[in-house]
């Protein structure tokens, strides 16, 4: 009986959804809140580039593992130029302080792809 209701319980796990990506975390500065970023960023400090630097590579290597995983029509950042994501990051801290940077460049990811992050 033990191993019918361990193996239900393995089925049911996984055929679960799982968390969103927003529930995945980064380490370094993907961790930094976007209060902090909003506020580094007034001041054009080397910490504001540091951080802006951040969301730009994080957001290139999700592109780039999605071409090399897949292919080049999964290119979400073809079109896209730095200053209008950075614009974007501006955009999205502006609305949510409390949000981290990790979180602002997956969203921001859901929006280059398409992808409505608010449905």
């Amino acid at each position: 009986m033990k191993i019918v209701v361990f193996g239900l319980a393995m089925v049911l796990m996984i055929f679960t959804p799982g968390a969103s990506s927003r529930a995945q975390n980064t380490i370094g500065y993907g961790e930094t809140s976007c209060r902090l970023w909003i506020k580094e960023h007034r001041t054009r400090s080397a910490l504001s580039r540091a951080y802006s630097a951040w969301v730009l590579g994080f957001v290139s290597g999700v592109n780039a593992v999605g071409i090399l995983s897949f292919d080049e029509t999964s290119n979400f950042i073809r079109t896209a130029v730095a200053s209008g994501i950075l614009a974007s990051l501006h955009n999205y801290c502006t609305a949510h302080p409390n949000d981290n940077l990790d979180t602002a460049a997956f969203t921001l990811i859901g929006e280059l792809k398409g992808n409505d992050p608010h449905r």
